[in-house]
């Protein structure tokens, strides 16, 4: 992240610690994500991959998005299609559940990106119109 240029980036020392690689007292990499993404770990955790990720001893957020290289989370990777992190694990064969749960998710995404472009071309056109929405959009 720090060669990506993202100063608010931590250093390797942030996450590994000064002495080791994690820091002392830490189970996972996982719990030092979570030192300052809590909600998102919050989230997890009340998820129903929490317990699958636990009895599979899968690492929680380094599985989808690496521990290193931080894959930034996108719409492409929730769903069904080819980039998406779900068919990794969801088949319609394996994981039936979850394909069609994550197929839902990628499809409920793409509605409410229609349905925001659509809402901007309304905006741009009663704008043009003489409609005034500059307290709207800050």
């Amino acid at each position: 992240m720090l060669k990506k240029g993202d100063r608010g980036a931590p250093a390797c020392n942030g996450c590994h610690g000064n002495h080791g690689a994690l820091p002392p007292g830490v189970a996972s990499l996982s719990h030092v994500c979570g030192v300052c993404h809590v909600n998102n770990s919050e989230l997890f955790d009340k998820s129903p991959h929490k317990t699958a990720f636990d009895r599979l001893r899968i690492p929680q957020c380094e599985i989808c998005h690496s521990n290193h290289d931080i894959v930034a989370a996108t719409d492409s990777m929730l769903g069904i299609q080819k980039e998406s992190v779900c068919i990794k694990c969801h088949t319609e064969e394996k994981l039936p559940a979850g394909y069609t749960a994550a197929k839902k998710l990628s499809e409920s995404i793409e509605t409410l990106n229609f349905k925001l472009e659509e809402t901007k071309t309304l905006i741009e056109d009663a704008e043009q119109k003489g409609m005034e929405f500059s307290d709207q959009k800050d």
